[in-house]
């Protein structure tokens, strides 16, 4: 048996090793992503989404006032160019071939210029052109339209696109983008969120809840659409603020549309995703942003909302402190989220924000980022 002096001495010299080495305790240990990941952060030339020197907005209320959060892409074909020619160079998409732009609403502009640098181009929104009124927006992707710039229009369900009846069948993407259409926090219309939703209560399956259908339908489009990539194609996802229309992100739900894109990682490793690269801005970036945007005077506001009966949604310098901690580290991130607490299955819900934390804490590259402004994936 080793005495007590001599456990001392072996104790003190194994903390003094670990000292030296400077390991970190199991649950603040750096660990490997199962897939390969590059980061694209406010440093990298000419990224627009990840821009440190726009200011934060702190509109709270955004999806009360005005529909379209205001990053500076609402409204705007030029900045909505813009993105997709820095789409287009940084990530070599026209070399990739046929681009299918999903959920694209009243931005056209994406899809346009991607047929005008030479590739075939195609977007597809449920609500585009006319529809059955027995049938719905239900059914297989239809072509409605080819417009001036040579963009195939359609509608119809892209859970469906593999379907019989599917214009989109024998088709091979090299590029399949979510610009904005993937989820929000409110009046986007997006694919996996408020389409989602308006399935299940349409045609869902009602013996499960409408969270566990919505997780169903997630899987089935990300299934099926990269199902259609070509060897070497890849499934993009950029951040509601950035879209044409819609709320998008709010600066309080910032740690929720986080949650949103480590969702989106943990389904796409599950889909064979062979490397994935994230935009976004850094730990840093995020503070220097911060300190260059002070709260803003909404005295005025705020005596609007006087005798309306509406809560004023303020953002204060606790709010703003707190999101600032929970996106400091995966692990801090909120597990009680919006579709925790109205998905009609807050278990299943919790369960799996769960599991993404549990995927990603500790990997750096997703550690590093404050916000994560877009996400790609080669399949």
């Amino acid at each position: 048996m080793i005495d007590k002096e001599r456990g001392r001495a072996l104790q003190r010299r194994f903390t003094s090793l670990l000292q030296v080495l400077r390991l970190k305790p199991p649950s603040e240990a750096e660990r490997k992503s199962p897939v390969p990941i590059e980061v694209i952060d406010e440093n990298y030339p000419g990224n627009i989404l990840s821009d440190k020197t726009r200011p934060i907005s702190y509109d709270s209320f955004a999806s009360l006032a005005v529909p379209f959060s205001s990053e500076g892409f609402a409204e705007n074909p030029e900045k909505q160019t813009e993105l997709a020619r820095f789409l287009i160079d940084r990530f070599k998409l026209a070399s990739r071939g046929i681009f299918l732009d999903v959920g694209f609403g009243a931005n056209i502009h994406i899809a346009n210029t991607f047929a005008a640098s030479g590739v075939d181009s195609f977007a597809i929104d449920q609500q585009q052109g006319k529809y059955d009124s027995d049938e719905g927006i239900w059914h297989s992707p239809r072509v409605v339209t080819t417009n001036k710039q040579g963009v195939t229009i359609l509608n119809g369900d892209i859970a469906d696109i593999n379907k019989g009846d599917s214009a989109l069948r024998d088709k091979n993407f090299g590029t399949i983008l979510f610009n904005g259409s993937w989820d929000a926090s409110g009046n986007n219309w997006t694919v996996g969120g408020e389409v989602a939703e308006a399935k299940y209560h349409n045609k869902g399956d009602k013996t499960i809840s409408s969270a566990e259908f919505v997780d169903r339908e997630r899987s089935q489009v990300l299934k099926q659409c990269t199902s259609r990539l070509k060897p070497g194609g890849a499934v993009g996802f950029v951040s509601a603020r950035y879209a044409f229309h819609g709320s998008g992100f709010s600066f309080n739900l910032l740690p929720e549309e986080k949650l949103v894109f480590l969702d989106l990682y943990t389904r796409l490793t599950k889909l064979g995703a062979k490397r994935v690269c994230l935009v976004g801005v850094t730990q840093k970036g995020f503070d220097e942003m911060l300190a260059a945007s002070p709260l803003p005077d909404l005295s005025e506001i705020r005596e609007s909302f006087r005798g309306s009966g509406m809560k004023f949604p303020e953002v204060t310098v606790e709010k703003v402190e707190q999101v600032r901690d929970q996106l400091r580290r995966i692990d801090n991130l909120p597990r009680e989220t919006t579709s925790v607490k109205y998905g009609g299955n807050p278990d299943f819900s919790k369960k799996q924000v769960e599991e993404s934390i549990e995927l990603v804490k500790g990997i750096p590259e997703f550690e590093g980022l404050a916000r994560i402004d877009a996400l790609f994936a080669e399949i």
